[in-house]
């Protein structure tokens, strides 16, 4: 058995990238993944308001894979009220996302944001884990709740603050991105202080950030070895952009082959497919595929002025046209 059998594999979430239609694509095709995020959604008066985010989250559009939908949110009370419709529908595990680093979440002290009040944050934990067996008697079975988290808000050493609340409740997984607010995605991940958060947690952890093929998987994971708990060693990675880049790389970190230009073709047919269901605008379903090709486009070698076509393209005839040149005439990189 690959020993990274036993390693739970997550696909990060993506705003307007991993949507359901992507999910049920990249599972189909190519596999690998444990379990796929959804892109966050907003708790309060403005939950399940937004027809993109009813769509994504519905249990029909997400019947082949297992999904965890990631909540965004800074109250107990609209955050509880969000799982408990959430698991009115099927859903028995909820993510807080504490890692988004969009100004226009942190402003508001919502994803990495609600990092720079620790005292809040803890007072947020405690009312949700109170409330949490009532919600558990009224849909009448166990909720698990994980958290995707910063280590800080502008300084690496807050993750130890940050680290005695985390201890304090039974998360099912924390998820670690080792930089802080500030840092955005630039500059070197704090493999150290991941390390030191991972022997002294009491959860499951699992490690993101910066993994764009298997050989950074392997790095990680010799970097762990040996470093957690004996009870609680690196339970999983999660892996965002790396894997929208090249869909293949969770079935790669199984010892399963790389991706094939083919492979690519059937996969993006299968997106639009799935797309075009509840997309009815060819623009739309367009701009969609170029957002897609931001990615999978550094898959292939001299790529560039193929690119530009497919980015230039005003109907589905022509990207078709400029996909097909792209496919046939770049090699997928080493």
């Amino acid at each position: 058995m690959n020993p990274n059998d036993e390693l739970l594999l997550e696909f990060a979430p993506m705003e307007g990238i991993t949507t359901a239609a992507f999910r049920t694509a990249h599972h189909e095709l190519f596999g690998g993944a444990d379990r796929y995020y959804s892109p966050f959604i907003n708790t309060g008066h403005a939950f399940l308001t937004r027809t993109k985010d009813i769509r994504d989250i519905r249990p029909e559009n997400n019947e082949t894979i297992s999904v965890i939908p990631q909540l965004l949110s800074n109250s107990s009370a609209d955050f509880i009220d969000a799982v408990l419709a959430l698991a009115r529908i099927g859903y028995s595990e909820i993510n807080l996302n504490l890692g988004c680093p969009s100004p226009t979440v942190t402003s508001k002290h919502r994803g990495s944001g609600f990092l720079e009040d620790p005292e809040k944050l803890d007072r947020f934990f405690c009312e949700v884990f109170e409330a949490l067996p009532r919600a558990e008697s009224e849909i009448g079975g166990p909720l698990a709740l994980s958290v995707k988290t910063r280590i800080g808000f502008s300084c690496p050493e807050e993750a130890y603050t940050l680290m005695e609340i985390y201890r304090n409740y039974p998360f099912s997984l924390l998820i670690v991105h080792p930089r802080t607010r500030g840092e955005l995605y630039s500059g070197n991940v704090h493999t150290d202080i991941f390390l030191d958060l991972l022997r002294m947690s009491r959860c499951p952890v699992c490690y993101n950030g910066d993994l764009m093929n298997t050989e950074d998987v392997n790095r990680i994971l010799a970097l762990c070895a040996g470093t957690g708990p004996e009870e609680n060693p690196l339970r999983g990675i999660m892996i965002g952009r790396g894997a929208i880049r090249n869909p293949a790389l969770f079935r790669m970190i199984r010892g399963g082959a790389k991706p094939s230009a083919e492979e690519i073709r059937r996969f993006l047919d299968r997106y639009l497919a799935i797309t075009a269901a509840d997309i009815r605008e060819e623009r739309n379903r367009l701009a969609k595929l170029k957002d897609l090709w931001t990615f999978l486009g550094t898959l292939f070698s001299d790529s560039g002025r193929y690119l530009k076509k497919i980015r230039k393209a005003k109907t589905m005839a022509a990207y078709r046209a400029a996909a097909d040149d792209l496919l046939a005439n770049c090699p997928i990189v080493p």
